[in-house]
């Protein structure tokens, strides 16, 4: 009985299936490239959008601390 239902689940699963096995490589490949694209992004705004210096800065101890001083000039 429990054979007949593990058979009925599975087949059932690639009845309902309407992609083929390309189709889902070719879905991860997307996926995959995404995620990639993503994280490329990401790194990119960290390294060039960050200022380091600062943030290091602040987790100096507070005799080592530089003082940074932040103004809009004004003409």
């Amino acid at each position: 009985m429990k054979n007949e239902e593990v058979l009925l689940t599975s087949s059932f699963a690639l009845r309902t299936s309407n992609f083929s096995r390309k189709e889902v490589t070719r879905l991860r490949r997307i996926a995959f490239a995404t995620a990639a694209w993503v994280a490329a992004i990401t790194a990119a705004h960290f390294a060039l959008n960050i200022n380091w210096a600062v943030l290091m800065n602040d987790r100096l101890p507070e005799p080592a601390r530089k003082l940074n001083v932040a103004y809009i000039p004004v003409t």
